[in-house]
């Protein structure tokens, strides 16, 4: 039923919340690609895999790497055959391994091929065992190449030296576009030396450092570069240490960042009186964002009272989350005043909340004189029947919305009766709706 639903964009959507995601994530990964609808080809074996590359097979542009089978060969071998194969291909573009066993031996093996390789422009090495070795590989190869684009190194276990030595490269390096440093440690000193690479690189353009132990002081010098830095338009920083002072000083540096549009900060303490009353200042005025998270939030009334009133004046804004947040029909009443006004922003996420019926009136009124926003999503907020009614009534003047997410996570019994359901899901599939 999902599928079907993710098939019809205008369709009333019921879908897993992302406390329910990020479960699945770390105990079910392969019931995570079916949901996201990345249904896996079968890949070669592994002796063919490489025999194509060897021949420049002009069909293979992707290479997803799963573990091969044990009477094949073994990872580290696969890997020595395949770097081999790779100094001399033209062809291939994407390289993913999906095997978590490519230790710094292999990760040298495929840092020396990608010196001469020219035609890969992205690299996925997450969740292996390159180590600092590998990564001060890697480091002296983004030194001379000059396609790679898209480097992924999540879950690596590297080290300071490490970070520091691709910091250093990336300093002169102008290909790589977007870097992913996911579930690793990076300290106040890691964080300097990618401060500091930002202060002089013009070629990165995505930052993402999730789940990491970036606190205050690491917030700090990455607001000091963003201040200089004119090339980043993505940055996306979730990580459980960063207090009021590392927020302050980041929503600080976008009152003079003129590039960065999407911010995502999300899972910290950041978002207290102080840090909402800038951040509203930053959105009250002329800014580059266009893209805004703070999802797992913990806002009060005043915060979310102070967000919604820039976000009334805001013109720039298309998509906000506040997702996991803790609010309630008082926070809703106060956005639903803001989306009155607005008229730039496209994509609301309030799941996970603790917006009941009345909350969810107030929204939907909204949705009457709102003819901008086209998603929202109120998954697992405690919304009955008499609270997604009140979304049918507006829907019967509101044309904009294309997206309304409601219920709760699909398996799980809620309290929409279907009649109403059916109402809604005649409503956003209403042709007339899409061509508005």
């Amino acid at each position: 039923l999902l599928l079907i639903f993710y098939l019809f964009p205008a369709a009333l959507v019921v879908k897993q919340s992302k406390k329910s995601l990020q479960w699945a994530r770390n105990n079910h990964p392969a019931y995570i690609v079916l949901l996201s609808i990345k249904l896996p080809t079968m890949a070669a074996s592994n002796t063919e895999q490489i025999a194509r590359l060897q021949r420049n097979d002009p069909t293979l542009k992707e290479l997803v790497v799963r573990r091969p089978g044990p009477a094949v060969m073994s990872v580290q071998e696969y890997v020595h055959e395949l770097a081999s194969a790779l100094r001399a291909n033209a062809v291939l573009e994407k390289l993913l391994f999906d095997v978590g066993e490519i230790d710094s031996a292999g990760a040298v093996m495929l840092a020396e091929a990608l010196e001469v390789n020219t035609t890969l422009v992205e690299l996925d090495l997450g969740r292996n065992s390159i180590g600092t070795a590998g990564a001060l590989a890697l480091a002296g190869a983004l030194r001379v190449n000059r396609t790679l684009q898209k480097l992924k190194l999540s879950a690596n276990a590297i080290e300071l030296v490490g970070i520091v030595a691709l910091a250093d490269a990336l300093k002169a390096n102008t290909t790589l576009t977007t870097l992913h440093f996911m579930s690793g440690a990076l300290g106040c000193e890691e964080m300097t030396a990618l401060a500091a690479m930002l202060k002089v690189n013009t070629g990165l353009i995505k930052l993402c450092l999730v789940g990491n132990t970036v606190d205050d002081a690491g917030a700090n010098a990455l607001a000091d570069a963003l201040v200089v830095n004119r090339t980043l338009t993505s940055l996306k920083l979730i990580s459980k240490h960063i207090g009021t002072e590392g927020g302050v000083a980041l929503f600080h540096a976008l009152k003079t960042n003129t590039t960065l549009s999407e911010l995502r900060l999300e899972n910290s303490d950041t978002i207290s009186s102080t840090g909402t009353m800038v951040l509203a200042e930053v959105l009250a005025g002329p800014t580059a964002l266009t893209r805004l998270g703070l999802s797992s939030s913990d806002f009060d009334i005043v915060g979310i009272e102070e967000i919604a009133g820039a976000l009334a004046h805001n013109t720039s804004l298309t998509d906000l989350d506040l997702s996991s947040s803790e609010l309630g029909a008082a926070e809703a009443a106060a956005l639903a005043t803001a989306l009155q006004a607005n008229t730039t922003l496209l994509d609301l996420d309030l799941s996970d909340n603790k917006i009941d019926n009345t909350g969810a009136a107030m929204l939907a009124d909204a949705l009457k004189t709102n003819t901008t926003l086209s998603a929202l999503d109120l998954l697992d907020n405690p919304i009955t029947t008499e609270g997604a009614a009140a979304f049918v009534e507006a829907l019967r003047e509101n044309m904009a919305l294309t997206r309304l997410d409601l219920g709760t996570l699909f398996g799980e019994a809620d309290d929409i009766s279907e009649e109403i359901r059916a109402a809604l899901t005649t409503l956003l599939k209403d042709p007339a709706r899409a061509a508005a």
